[in-house]
């Protein structure tokens, strides 16, 4: 990277990590492009080279989020397959979460953002849009791949389609994170307990069980009493 892609890249750190602190600190609707550039030490038609509207500015916070959250799921998926286990991945998933702590706002905002792309018509879709989107199905083809490993190894369910797993997983995730968001500080729980506690009750029904065994937390029983071996390569 030459000096002049550097000075780029880092005017437009510095737009995204301007306009995130003021989304958080303000609200989307009550924060001006002109403000963001004050932020940023640029000015409001420099935000506008980089970005063309706030829409875009959010639409690209997520974008980062989520390619964080694929950098992990990556490394969540060369674990499992040295060593498959359903509770250290909720478990990883649970710390990586509570980093996260911090950006509540900023939460609050993107996800309704996500889903907004999810739902409009593909000639509505900007670039942008399209990029997050590319990204999101990224991390279900990794999340498809963690729950076949966790199948083969007799973790969960192998009757199960991994793909649907997986499309409810990213469901579940979605939700718990928003509603995390919307509530009070107040409340206490910490992130990552509040969405992997969702995501258990569901992942748990998914889980190989004996006959006579007791439902737990980690453990999840019925009266067909099924155990799941492990499936050759």
């Amino acid at each position: 990277m030459n000096l002049r892609e550097t000075k780029k890249a880092e005017t437009r750190a510095a737009i995204l990590q301007a306009a995130k602190t003021l989304f958080e600190d303000k609200g989307f609707d009550d924060t001006r492009v002109r403000e963001i550039g004050v932020a940023a030490r640029v000015s409001e038609q420099t935000v506008f080279n980089y970005f063309p509207s706030k829409d875009a500015l959010l639409t690209q916070l997520a974008v980062d989020w989520y390619r964080g959250s694929a950098e992990w799921l990556e490394g969540q998926l060369r674990a499992m397959r040295q060593q498959p286990d359903l509770d250290r991945f909720l478990s990883s998933l649970a710390t990586a979460l509570n980093w996260a702590q911090g950006e509540r706002a900023l939460l609050r905002l993107a996800v309704p953002r996500t889903q907004h792309i999810y739902a409009a018509p593909s000639e509505h879709r900007t670039k942008q849009d399209q990029v997050f989107l590319e990204q999101f199905e990224a991390n279900q083809r990794c999340l498809r791949e963690i729950f076949r490993v966790l199948q083969r190894a007799g973790a969960i369910d192998p009757g199960a389609d991994p793909a649907f797993i997986a499309e409810c997983y990213g469901s579940l995730f979605q939700g718990a994170l928003l509603h995390w968001a919307l509530r009070p500080v107040s409340s206490g729980e910490a992130l990552g307990d509040r969405v992997v506690r969702a995501l258990r009750i569901f992942l748990d029904g998914l889980r190989p069980y004996e006959a006579g065994t007791k439902r737990t937390r980690s453990t999840t029983t019925s009266s067909r009493g099924r155990s799941f071996a492990p499936q050759r390569p």
